[in-house]
């Protein structure tokens, strides 16, 4: 903290402190919007069947075609430092990791990786930005 003293007045020039704790926010809104941004591309990515399947008769095998799409979901971590999940698949989708990396009777078809892929190109960027408008603020 820098003071600054004067006749009749006082200045508390908490800046450091300011831009710590706005760097901090800033980083949690940037792990929030990126959870949610691979949650929208994933799902705009993750094949769709169009009839529902089953097995042998049993109900309980059978695929409701938009089921993978729909487990698709991002949320913040329980630990501390735990920072944001994006998974996919419940018990109504396990083979959601079937899709994303494929088996030895069908090709992968990668939803996860790709939305990550992109969102990844798209905070590179962003940070590219913010560091120069950040650069141009210190200068002035």
């Amino acid at each position: 903290m820098k003071v600054i003293k004067g006749d009749g007045y006082k200045i508390e020039w908490h800046g450091e402190e300011f831009l710590i704790e706005m760097d901090n926010l800033f980083k949690k809104q940037v792990e929030e919007r990126a959870a949610k941004n691979i949650e929208h591309n994933a799902k705009n990515l993750c094949p769709v069947g169009n009839k529902i399947i089953t097995s042998s008769g049993d109900t309980w095998k059978s695929r409701v075609p938009g089921t993978l799409k729909r487990s698709i979901k991002s949320h913040k971590s329980k630990f501390k430092d735990g920072g944001w999940i994006v998974m996919a698949g419940s018990s109504d989708a396990f083979y959601a990791r079937f899709v994303e990396l494929g088996t030895k009777f069908m090709s992968a078809k990668p939803y996860l990786r790709s939305a990550k892929h992109i969102e990844e190109h798209r905070i590179k960027s962003y940070l590219t930005n913010a560091r120069k408008k950040s650069r141009y603020l210190k200068t002035r």
